[in-house]
């Protein structure tokens, strides 16, 4: 075996230890989120990422399925390549006898990595033979994995949407849940059921990453101005004038799902974090009774802000007064 033989054995075994590497990080480690190449990628498209929708801007709606794409194609243009190079290090032959050019060499790998055979073209060696073998093994690998991580991460959209349908639902406006929630029976019921919920979401977050790129249509499906009505809402009944009107265990338990949710996506957070948290509007401000301290409340409201900025909504506008259940995102979060 020549140098350049050597070269391409090192070069191809390394890429494909890496993308192996990533894919497996990703794909079956949930409590680990994502590996390093798809890190990389989310990252990369967060910076890059309209942090204002126009309502005739398609790409942002569409930035969440072309980031799920995009990693896919990074895993298989690397898979594909490190098999070419570890295949090129045996010789290979069209019929005829004669030497199979790169072109030719690619196709015998895409071929044999798709597990159709070797096509046309054939490994003259035992080990040729053998490395084609492995790469139909690992192709039928690959792609039952990415059958395995595409489905979750659309089931994980679906989910997140139905909170926040749920809490919609409830009113779409921090005044609408106020009222709704302190003449209930079951608002502690509800809290309950949110609370579980969004653990579960915090989990898909931080087992698919890739979710934080996808948008929602609506304000009524989006999860992030939603959420922070409730969570507005939930601090209004806490600082009645007449005594705070939920049971602080589940208030206590919806805010440990918010903050755990907001520690897991702010490493996504594209310059939207602020210092200071937005300003208490008069009937919401915690009072002198109120069980968390005043920096708590900041630290999770600025957290819960830089969350909305980010989904692409405005505070003010979409928090406390959005206008109907298609408003889009208005003003620039930038500014907000």
């Amino acid at each position: 075996m020549g140098i350049g033989q050597v070269l391409l054995a090192v070069l191809g075994t390394g890429l494909l230890v890496v993308v192996t590497y990533d894919i497996l990080i990703t794909t079956i480690t949930p409590s680990r989120g994502a590996g390093p190449i798809t890190t990389r990628i989310g990252r990369w498209l967060s910076a890059r990422m309209p942090t204002r929708r126009a309502r005739t801007s398609r790409l942002t709606a569409a930035i969440g399925p072309l980031s799920l794409v995009g990693t896919l194609a990074v895993w298989g243009a690397l898979f594909t390549c490190g098999w070419w190079a570890l295949l090129a290090t045996s010789p290979v032959h069209v019929p005829g006898e004669v030497r199979a050019s790169a072109l030719e060499l690619l196709a015998h790998t895409v071929t044999s990595i798709s597990s159709l055979g070797t096509g046309y073209v054939e490994p003259t060696t035992v080990i040729g033979r053998l490395l084609a073998a492995l790469a139909s093994l690992s192709g039928i690998g690959l792609l039952t994995l990415t059958v395995t991580y595409v489905l979750p991460v659309v089931t994980a959209v679906s989910r997140r949407q139905v909170l926040a349908r749920r809490i919609s639902a409830l009113g779409e406006t921090t005044t609408e849940l106020i009222d709704l929630l302190g003449e209930s029976a079951v608002t502690q019921s509800v809290i309950d059921d949110v609370s579980a919920s969004l653990r579960g979401v915090t989990q898909d977050h931080l087992a698919y990453p890739i979710l934080h790129h996808f948008r929602a249509p609506s304000r009524e499906t989006a999860l992030a101005p939603n959420l922070a009505s409730l969570d507005e809402a939930v601090t209004a009944l806490q600082n009645r004038a007449d005594g705070p009107l939920l049971d602080p265990v589940p208030v206590r338990a919806l805010r440990t799902a918010v903050e755990d949710l907001m520690r897991v996506t702010e490493q996504y957070l594209t310059g939207h974090t602020s210092d200071d948290a937005p300003p208490w509007p008069d009937q919401l401000e915690p009072g002198e009774d109120d069980p968390l301290e005043p920096d708590e409340h900041e630290q999770r409201r600025r957290r819960l802000a830089a969350y909305v900025r980010e989904d692409g909504w405005d505070w003010e506008h979409d928090v406390h007064s959005p206008e109907d259940d298609e408003r889009e995102p208005s003003g620039d979060p930038a500014a907000a």
